[in-house]
């Protein structure tokens, strides 16, 4: 490992001590091996992959993510997004990509690898980092940047559940950035609603004025009720687990009963037996 890479390392480490987030993959303890100068660092496990591969392996069968899932995705990424752009310090995470999107047992999402990330401690950041087809005009144009490239990053994701396509292509480097700089953006399937067309399309306004904050993400009605229905459907499921818990100790506490009856009745058959003696 060298330094380069030791920095990014330790900087992802400072990053997710920070952000304690159910949508952002949890650090769990570092090791450090001084005689190999190897460090390993423990995270939390998402056993359902990541993005990437959901798409590559969706697109391999001909087939579709469904939208209500991409709701789902969009919901929890912009929840893990506010606490880095609202925080007491706005954190850019600066690499929003499917390979960076990960999936647990249970089908939601937790945004990784916050190895570029950096803290913003003006108002604009200029460094040229992260994956060339997800950057925003803005750091493609070499201009200084902020929380809504992160935003334009995010709507690419989106996008490519959608299309399972990234949203500009280019034969190489340069057409890429002119098509991100210029390309008009074609709309995903019909089967998806204008209202995620509306969103998606929002987050990709070339000029980063026009695009929404992750609170307007978060106040936009079809995430508002996505993620409403997830914390319904999440309580429900705290009642039905206490239910079952409590049906376990009733039946618990009426074989208790039931033994304490029988009890009762061995010492009382006992005593007439003495009685009668």
């Amino acid at each position: 490992m060298d330094s380069k890479q030791r920095a990014m390392l330790v900087n992802e480490v400072n990053i997710l001590r920070k952000l304690q987030n159910p949508h952002i993959v949890r650090y769990m303890d570092r090791s450090v091996d001084k005689e190999m100068k190897i460090i390993y660092i423990v995270m939390e496990f998402c056993p359902g992959g990541d993005l990437q591969s959901l798409i590559r392996e969706t697109r391999a069968c001909r087939s579709y993510i469904r939208e209500d899932q991409i709701w789902l995705s969009l919901s929890e990424l912009a929840v893990a997004l506010k606490d880095c752009h609202c925080g007491p310090e706005v954190i850019l995470h600066r690499d929003i990509k499917p390979g960076n999107v990960f999936i647990d047992g249970d089908g939601h999402v937790k945004l990784g690898d916050f190895g570029l990330a950096r803290s913003l401690t003006n108002d604009l950041a200029s460094t040229y980092l992260g994956t060339p087809v997800y950057m925003s005009p803005e750091i493609n144009a070499g201009l200084k940047y902020d929380e809504k490239s992160d935003i334009w990053a995010l709507g690419c994701v989106i996008y490519e559940m959608a299309a399972l396509m990234t949203p500009f292509q280019g034969t190489d480097q340069k057409v890429l950035k002119a098509n991100i700089q210029s390309a008009q953006l074609q709309r995903f399937s019909s089967r998806y609603s204008d209202s995620l067309w509306n969103i998606v399309s929002w987050m990709l306004e070339k000029d980063p004025m026009k695009r929404p904050n992750v609170h307007q993400i978060l106040e936009y009605r079809n995430v508002a009720l996505t993620l409403n229905t997830n914390r319904i459907r999440k309580e429900l499921g705290i009642v039905r687990e206490k239910t079952h818990e409590l049906q376990i100790l009733m039946e618990k506490l009426r074989e208790r009963e039931r033994i304490v009856n029988e009890t009762e009745k061995r010492i009382r058959r006992g005593s007439e037996n003495i009685v009668n003696f």
